[in-house]
């Protein structure tokens, strides 16, 4: 695999909403099922970076989570399921939105997708353009925006998007460049 470009990339996720955002260019995406009645879906956007370079692919497939639990008549093993066998796709143009209840696994898929977990049982594959993700690689091309610790409550959703921007993009990214990119997320 030719080694990416730092690729413009964010992520969101609202404890209040639900939602994680991943911005880009405009293709219809498909949905990915959570435990607990959590879901995912694709929605289209316009296509407003064409800038980029090397566009990179996030997919995972029958992706599953367990962790040490209480060992039951029912569960001798004592493994308690967070996510069990699923899959997804984020590419540049997609607007991917993990949406669930409480509980549901979203935290903990984001968190498995960005390579911040590990301890529990994974079990499936997470793959960078096709290829079995490298953390050293998957980290020099994508940012990880945490859901409350990085977000202020009085911020407008503009407000935090600049904020999310301004901490992901290279410095070589002029601050005009990255309020052209941030309002054409917003304007969508």
């Amino acid at each position: 695999m030719a080694s990416p470009s730092r690729t413009p990339y964010a992520m969101l996720d609202s404890m209040e909403s639900g939602y994680i955002l991943e911005s880009g260019k405009a293709k219809p995406g498909k949905g990915a099922g959570l435990p607990n009645g959590g879901s995912s879906r694709g929605r289209a956007l316009a296509a407003k970076y064409e800038d980029i370079t090397n566009p990179c692919v996030l997919s995972w497939s029958n992706l599953s989570y367990a962790v040490k639990g209480n060992k039951t008549a029912k569960n001798p093993e004592g493994k308690k399921t967070i996510l069990d066998k699923v899959s997804g796709r984020c590419a540049p143009g997609e607007l991917t939105a993990i949406m669930g209840p409480s509980g549901s696994g979203k935290t903990t898929l984001v968190d498995l997708l960005a390579d911040r977990i590990s301890s529990g049982d994974v079990s499936g594959a997470i793959e960078l353009n096709g290829e079995p993700r490298v953390t050293k690689t998957f980290r020099a091309v994508t940012s990880y925006v945490a859901q409350e610790d990085s977000l202020l409550g009085s911020f407008t959703v503009l407000e935090t998007m600049r904020m999310a921007a301004k901490l992901s993009l290279p410095n070589s990214v002029s601050s005009a460049e990255i309020e052209a990119r941030v309002d054409a997320v917003v304007d969508e």
